[in-house]
């Protein structure tokens, strides 16, 4: 399994096609079984629960960037 962050600056869908693809690959990729985390500039990660049918996207709703160090 992968870890893998998906950051954008919105995931407002009225804010155009990165925010619906960005979303839509953050629920395909935990589908297959990656620690799919989004975070999102504005606050809005957590519209991607409606694109992720797995259920399985990890949402990062803090203002900061979450930075581990090891």
């Amino acid at each position: 399994m992968t870890r893998i962050l998906l950051t954008n600056p919105s995931f407002r869908l009225e804010h155009g096609g990165p925010a619906y693809s960005v979303g839509r690959l953050a629920g395909a990729l935990a589908a297959l079984g990656h620690d799919v985390t989004v975070w999102a500039a504005d606050g809005s990660a957590d519209r991607v629960a409606t694109m992720d049918p797995s259920g399985s996207v990890k949402i990062n709703a803090q203002n900061a960037l979450p930075v581990h160090c090891s």
